[in-house]
């Protein structure tokens, strides 16, 4: 009865050791951040496509020069660099020959580029700076409709509450960055961001059709809405453009059935940046009319073994062959070499001929021939596998083969026949002595 009792308060004791251990216990998670996936470290544009997948879109990442040729008439070529058109006017008009047929070409306009051959086919070119005068006069009217706009109902923000905008705004991430998801902190990630942004460094696209969007692209220089004097045969047309407190950001070009962007920074669709304000719709937008998107992320030069194979195809032929050649040098031959008009000297033959006519004397004809015909075999078995298997007409033809001798030299030499003269016999020991494989 008392060991019941013990084994009954043991039990309670653990169950009760058990329940302080599990009301203690703390729920800990730990979010182990390695950081972008490779594809999105190798690409920077990875982001940009995966949201033009998600619309329906095909896209294709390409890191050399795309062929205009085998670009649709529907399709839009996403250009992140233009340097590689530098000293190429024919692959600039390829382009524009694709756009007119119905094609948008997307590209970044880069003033650090001294010769622009596309900029200047479509007559792209930088704002000029106003003068002193022109800028007080443009700042004394800014200032007359500052201080109309201060008399109707709705009045711009003063930088204070701008500021004080911002650091609510701040403050409210803050607060919701304490317990969310990963989501949920690249979201707040976002609006920290756009909060730390002036405004005056927003542009404003406002298309035909389509709601107003934001765009935040760097960079302080201008481009122009007046279209310079454009290459021969080429009549691009103004649509719309971008303009932020810098000038404009953006412009949109018709240019037969296609159409034409340029912008200062093509990186707001880069996987950092195209979160922001509205850079994806405004991708969207852009590509609206496509079926496929081909994104150049950057002009690298294919790599050696492509260009060889493309520009020098007869060096790579010329190299293999000579691979080829060389090791067939060094693999193995089929005996050795026979030196034409190879002589043997006259003690030797005669005594070849003396021993000959001995056994044949003697009637020991197989006697000399069979160790002779015996050694040629096996040497033609270590050449040849499989060699014991044929048949001795099989056997005859393959030492033919090997040895390089003559239809009638190796059946005088191999097949043995019932009667030999004397000089049937000499003939056929020299000729067996010289052929040893």
């Amino acid at each position: 009865m008392g060991a019941t009792i013990l084994r009954v308060l043991i039990v309670l004791l653990l169950v009760w050791i058990g329940y302080l251990v599990a009301a203690n216990l703390e729920r800990h998670t730990e979010v182990v951040d390695n950081g972008p996936s490779p594809e999105v470290q190798r690409n920077r544009y990875y982001a940009a496509g995966a949201f033009l997948e998600q619309r329906g879109l095909g896209v294709d990442h390409s890191r050399y020069p795309v062929n205009p040729e085998a670009l649709a008439a529907q399709d839009t070529l996403l250009l992140t660099d233009t340097e590689y058109l530098a000293n190429d006017p024919e692959a600039v008009h390829q382009l524009l020959l694709w756009v007119r047929s119905g094609g948008h070409l997307i590209w970044p306009y880069t003033s650090a580029l001294e010769a622009q051959p596309l900029a200047e086919a479509l007559g792209i070119q930088l704002e000029r700076k106003q003068s002193d005068e022109a800028q007080g006069k443009q700042l004394n009217r800014s200032k007359a409709t500052v201080s109309d706009q201060e008399t109707s109902t709705v009045s711009e923000p003063t930088p204070d509450e701008f500021s004080e905008d911002k650091t609510r705004a701040n403050q409210a991430s803050e607060t919701e960055a304490a317990d969310v998801s990963a989501r949920e902190r690249v979201r707040v990630n976002i609006r920290q961001r756009e909060a730390d942004i002036q405004q005056e460094q927003l542009s404003r696209f406002a298309p035909l059709g389509a709601p107003n969007m934001l765009i935040h692209q760097a960079g302080s220089t201008s481009l122009s809405p007046t279209l310079a004097e454009p290459g021969e045969g080429i009549y691009p047309t103004v649509e719309a453009v971008s303009r932020s407190g810098n000038g404009v950001d953006m412009l949109l070009l018709s240019l037969g059935q296609g159409e034409v962007t340029v912008l200062k920074d093509v990186s707001i669709w880069s996987n950092y940046d195209i979160g922001l304000f509205d850079h994806a719709h405004l991708l969207g937008w852009l590509t609206r009319n496509s079926a496929r998107v081909h994104i150049q992320r950057y002009s690298q030069w294919p790599p050696l073994s492509q260009l060889i194979w493309t520009y020098a195809p007869e060096a790579l032929l010329a190299g293999s062959a000579l691979l080829l050649g060389w090791l067939l040098h060094l693999g193995r031959r089929f005996g050795p070499i026979r030196r034409p008009g190879l002589q043997q000297r006259r003690s030797l033959g005669e005594h070849v001929e003396a021993v000959a006519r001995f056994h044949y004397q003697y009637g020991q004809v197989d006697y000399l021939l069979a160790p002779l015909r015996r050694q040629i075999t096996q040497r033609a078995a270590r050449l040849q596998l499989g060699f014991e298997r044929l048949s001795p007409e099989r056997q005859c033809e393959a030492i033919t083969r090997l040895a390089t001798l003559q239809p009638e030299e190796a059946t005088q030499a191999l097949m043995p026949r019932e009667h030999y003269n004397a000089t049937e016999l000499v003939d056929t020991v020299q000729l067996l002595i010289r052929n040893r494989l």
